[in-house]
């Protein structure tokens, strides 16, 4: 079974990478008490979004208290499912469903 993931890029280069378990919500922010913490983007809000892996899909969902938007497949979405190797933007931040091996910055 391969690791499932989310990985955060800028430039097209892996900046950080966030394991991802079954069934478990995380949510993904600027500040250290989200569970994953992305402080690199200055479009994050310090809570901005959970993430829960219902295999084979990732769910995300922006919160109400996130200041900006999330794009996904070039539109502004508050929630929605993803396939791996598709993304979603905050910023300048493109975050991977990733399910392949890659290394770690």
């Amino acid at each position: 079974m391969s690791l499932m993931r989310l990985l955060a890029k800028t430039d097209e280069k892996v900046v950080a990478i966030y394991d991802l378990d079954e069934g478990v919500e995380l949510t993904l922010g600027a500040s250290p008490k989200a569970d994953y913490t992305f402080s690199n983007e200055r479009f994050m809000s310090r809570r901005h979004v959970t993430l829960r892996l219902r295999l084979p899909k990732l769910e995300v969902r922006r919160l109400s208290e996130a200041k900006n938007p999330i794009l996904f497949k070039g539109v502004n979405t508050d929630e929605f499912l993803m396939n791996p190797d598709e993304y979603f933007v905050i910023g300048e931040t493109k975050f991977q469903f990733d399910n392949s091996q890659t290394a770690a910055p």
